[in-house]
């Protein structure tokens, strides 16, 4: 968990593709529900799916949810009390997942000089982006990442450390007037798998980009007092933005650190 906050690892098994989630608590948050069906019908593309899961509650209401909401074909089917081979593929993707999720954040508070809090608002976005990087890095049997045998193609955007400070181009409604910077800074905090976008923190929320460029000096890159001040997690990339869809806010945000 992250914040005593639960986190959602699924797993497709045709593409051997991870989705680890930070979701605000268990059972059948809209966010949640929202999260699945977006990761099962828009990332992976389905319409039918068959999921296993244990028989908790919470998972179970989320799979009803997601069913009613996004139109979806799923089976009733929950994993036998005993299944040794689904539980133990599901138990080895999760530790897969853990072990990346502490390789980010030593990393990254190497680079800071001192502990990353629980509470920090970078946790849930350092879970999905640890998730993200198995499915575009890691090299199965075949030769193929899971993004390859998704996408057809390996994934080969430019990407910056996770939490590192970069420089981003702004959305051109947001700049206004010839003499307006068209750059402004922020902090990077993943890829969004719908778009191939850059996601990036700021003090006034989080926003997505898709243009960015690397600080030229470690200084620059690692800026305690900047990375600090980032607010928005997932479920509310915009703190106080209330009434506003959360795919809405994350899409049209485009506002820079003033």
């Amino acid at each position: 968990s992250a914040n005593n906050m639960p986190v959602l690892v699924y797993y497709d098994r045709r593409h051997k593709y991870v989705f680890a989630r930070v979701m605000p608590r268990k059972g059948a948050h809209p966010y949640a529900i929202r999260r699945v069906g977006q990761d099962l019908t828009k990332i992976l593309g389905y319409n039918r799916v068959h999921i296993k899961s244990d028989q908790e509650r919470a998972v179970k209401k989320i799979k009803a949810q997601v069913r009613t909401e996004y139109m979806i074909e799923i089976p009733q089917e929950e994993s036998r009390v005993g299944d040794s081979r689904s539980n133990g593929r599901i138990e080895n993707v999760i530790q897969q997942v853990q072990g990346q999720i502490r390789t980010f954040k030593v990393q990254l508070e190497s680079r800071l000089g001192q502990p990353v809090n629980d509470d920090s608002p970078l946790l849930p976005w350092l879970i999905a982006h640890a998730g993200s990087t198995i499915n575009r890095y890691s090299v199965g049997s075949d030769g193929a990442t899971p993004y390859k045998r998704l996408k057809g193609r390996p994934f080969r955007r430019p990407i910056a450390e996770f939490g590192e400070c970069i420089w981003y181009l702004k959305h051109k409604s947001n700049v206004r007037g010839k003499l307006q910077p068209r750059w402004a800074s922020g902090v990077f905090l993943g890829i969004r798998e719908e778009s191939g976008e850059i996601i990036v923190g700021t003090e006034a929320g989080v926003i997505k980009a898709r243009t960015f460029r690397r600080k030229g000096s470690d200084e620059d890159r690692w800026n305690y007092d900047e990375i600090s001040r980032i607010v928005g997690v997932p479920w509310e990339p915009v703190p106080g933005a209330q009434g506003v869809d959360i795919k809405s806010r994350i899409c049209l945000l485009y506002t820079s650190p003033s």
